[in-house]
């Protein structure tokens, strides 16, 4: 009898704090620490210094206490290569001619002091310099932009980011500056030793790159779309009016087969990156360089003009991206799977529209020979279980691995079915991130069958699957994706 009321007491103990988790739930403050910010401003200077180009920062942000607690702490996501901060400072100050040492616990504190009262507003001021390598300067999403991280403890609760937000850029005249957001003004300071970009970053825009660079910039007009070209050298004219043409029939095919986004990105842009100007952000776990919109070229115009046919398979991959890693973003772990596997497959399906059919068999075998070349060196890794800190190859083989489980799974579910279900991972996710599970979801609903043990062998185990070797070194390039759906089906990942 004393164990059953002692039971009893531990389920009313339990019922109790449920109660009040709830009734706290439904109140106006948070259980834990929490804050919301409001009218940030970022202004960013380039300075093209001999020695170690570099890029300042200064943050004006109002931040609103809207936790429980008095907010004693901010903390800042720091990129890796920061090598000053300070708590203020007018933008366009004179930067530190040595460094103080870089990040190594990933984050910058902000202390407030005294500490901000329970539903009050405070101004923020911030700035912190970052080393970069010239001329060109392109930072990836990943790390670089200013992004406060959310308050430590139980229940903690945080808006990152305002709604809206102005970034200003000063670069020297000459050099061009973009970002994700909306351009609102271009204008040269008085002085007339730099040139002002201002921009309107909204929540859609993020996570947002930084491009600077001495740029030549040509437009192109094709059925209503405008094409911007920012390269080192004009494109010819045949070639650039050619390349948009590419790029504009591209992204309609990408409307028909992925949804259309919920809001216009404004032109095409084809971007020069030259080879040196890596990224200076952490590493992208295999996601490709990429810009809403956009293609990054990695060659000369004239490169690019003379090798048509795979530049344009290059433009188709880039293309999908602003589907397959913006409109929908890769969760932590999926970068392989929804960001590069998904781009090449969609690069795919345009290059069949483009030639034919019968494209399908020799990309797959050139995948197939490129991932037995590169295995021959480097250790392959389940494109689900890439790690922390894959190498360049390994995250290549695993692009690779991806790429063709694209192809599987259209082989397995058909064509229609497939596309059905990124339509529909388009259409729910536009703006948001998507990992395998989301992805497993809506294909499984769409083509009706349990596909565990498929995303099993192909997603969490290295290597492709002897099935898939055997059915594309038999098969015939005209064959279509459901002739032999019944054997396959059989034969991988029951």
């Amino acid at each position: 009898m004393i164990a059953v009321i002692r039971f009893d007491r531990v389920w009313l103990a339990w019922l109790a704090l449920i109660a009040a988790a709830v009734s706290l739930a439904g109140c106006a403050t948070p259980l834990g620490p929490g804050f919301q910010l409001r009218r940030e401003t970022l202004t960013v200077h380039y300075a093209r210094r001999p020695v170690a180009p570099a890029v300042y920062y200064h943050l004006q942000v109002e931040a609103r206490n809207v936790g429980n607690r008095p907010l004693d702490l901010l903390r800042i996501q720091a990129p890796r290569r920061l090598v000053h901060a300070a708590p203020a400072g007018q933008p366009g100050a004179s930067m530190p001619a040595r460094t103080s040492g870089t990040v190594s616990n990933g984050w910058l504190p902000v202390p407030l002091q005294p500490p901000l009262p329970q539903g009050q507003s405070r101004g923020i001021s911030f700035g912190y310099l970052v080393l970069v390598r010239g001329p060109v300067v392109f930072l990836e999403p990943q790390g670089w932009f200013p992004a406060f991280l959310p308050p430590r403890g139980l229940f903690a609760k945080s808006v990152p980011w305002a709604s809206k937000q102005r970034v200003a850029i000063y670069v020297p005249r000459g050099e061009r500056a973009l970002t994700s957001g909306r351009l609102r003004r271009v204008r040269t300071r008085p002085a007339g030793a730099e040139t002002e970009y201002v921009f309107q970053i909204r929540k859609k825009d993020f996570p947002p790159f930084l491009l600077i660079g001495d740029y030549r910039e040509q437009k192109v007009r094709v059925r209503g779309r405008n094409v911007i070209f920012w390269t080192s050298q004009l494109f010819p004219a045949a070639c650039a009016q050619t390349v948009a043409g590419e790029a504009v029939t591209t992204t309609g095919l990408y409307h028909s087969l992925f949804g259309r986004l919920k809001e216009n990105l404004g032109p095409l842009r084809v971007i020069e990156i030259p080879a040196g100007a890596q990224a200076q952000g952490p590493g992208s776990n295999g996601e490709r360089k990429t810009l809403p919109n956009g293609v990054l070229l990695s060659e000369p115009p004239a490169e690019a003009c003379r090798n048509g046919g795979r530049f344009y398979f290059i433009l188709a991959r880039a293309l999908a991206a602003t589907w397959f890693g913006w409109a929908v973003r890769p969760a932590p772990g999926a970068g392989a799977i929804l960001g590069t596997g998904v781009q090449d497959y969609a690069a795919l399906l345009a290059e069949e529209h483009r030639d034919g059919r019968g494209e399908r068999k020799r990309q797959v075998m050139e995948w197939l020979a490129e991932y037995d070349r590169l295995s021959a060196h480097a250790r392959p890794l389940a494109p689900a279980n890439l790690g922390a800190d894959p190498t360049g190859d390994q995250r290549r083989l695993a692009g690779v691995q991806s790429a063709l489980f694209f192809v599987a799974l259209e082989d397995r579910l058909g064509a229609e079915p497939l596309r059905k279900a990124l339509r529909d991972l388009v259409g729910s996710l536009d703006g948001s991130t998507a990992g395998r599970n989301e992805l497993r979801s809506v294909l499984e609903r769409e083509g009706g069958k349990n596909l565990y043990g498929f995303f099993n062998q192909w997603l969490n185990r290295e290597g492709i699957p002897a099935s898939f070797r055997r059915r594309y070194a038999a098969r015939e390039s005209t064959s279509g994706p459901g002739k032999d759906a019944a054997w396959h089906s059989q034969s991988e990942g029951k």
